[in-house]
């Protein structure tokens, strides 16, 4: 296969998973962590736009660490930790903990 038609692959496999899950957001929110969980190829750029959209913050961590985006994930983790709402599921130090002992 040539170069030209993997990187039209990859494309294809990008805008099939941003699109999905784009839908999924929209339509299932429900399913969005197991799909974000899972390897995916999201653009993550636009996948971010949507979860924030939405407030899915701990679904938005699950996709930054799928994609090795690890600093994004533990910034997003500290910002929510100690945000003002206590009730938040991100909230204190134990999510941060977490993510890093799954490292």
């Amino acid at each position: 296969r040539s170069q030209g038609g993997e990187e039209r692959d990859e494309a294809l496999e990008q805008a099939v998973d941003t699109g999905l899950l784009k839908a999924l957001v929209r339509a299932e929110p429900e399913n969005v962590l197991a799909f974000v969980q899972g390897a995916n190829k999201c653009v993550v750029e636009a996948a971010e736009r949507s979860l924030r959209e939405y407030s899915m913050d701990h679904e938005l961590v699950a996709l930054y660490a799928s994609h090795a985006r690890h600093r994004q994930a533990l910034s997003l983790l500290a910002e929510r930790g100690q945000g003002r709402e206590e009730e938040h599921p991100l909230f204190g130090v134990a999510p941060s903990i977490e993510y890093l002992q799954a490292l």
